[in-house]
C-alpha cells in the first residue's frame, strides 16, 4: 500500500460511509505515525490503520557477559526510507478485532 492508495481509499470510505472519526495517532513501540479512520458500516463499526514507519539500516546491542547483566539495543532509521502497512479491525464485544485487511487494499 502506497500513500495515494491510502488517501484513495480514504476518500472512498468518506464518500459512502458515515465517518465517526479520523486522524494520526504516534507509534507508541518507535518512530513512525498512524493514521486512522473509524467509520460505520452495514457490517459494523470498522477502523483502517494505515502505518508508516522508517526502515530500519542498522542494529547495535551492549551489555556484559555476566549473568543477570543487562543488553541494550538500539537500532539506526533511515530518514528518507520508509515501509508502510494497512490494518483493519472491526468492533466486537467491546473490542477492536483485527481482520484480514486485503479486502480493503483491493
Amino acid at each position: 500500500m502506497t500513500t495515494e492508495r491510502w488517501q484513495d481509499l480514504e476518500t472512498t470510505i468518506r464518500d459512502r460511509f458515515d465517518v465517526e472519526s479520523r486522524g494520526e495517532e504516534p507509534m507508541e513501540e518507535g518512530p513512525g505515525k498512524r493514521d486512522f479512520i473509524v467509520f460505520t458500516t452495514p457490517a459494523g463499526k470498522m477502523r483502517l490503520e494505515f502505518v508508516t514507519k522508517p526502515v530500519v539500516t542498522g542494529k547495535h546491542t551492549s551489555g556484559g557477559r555476566k549473568m543477570g547483566v543487562a543488553t541494550n539495543v538500539s537500532y539506526d532509521y533511515s530518514e528518507d526510507e520508509f515501509s508502510h502497512s494497512l490494518h483493519a479491525y472491526q468492533w466486537l464485544n467491546g473490542e477492536w478485532d483485527e481482520i484480514d485487511a486485503k479486502a480493503f487494499a483491493n
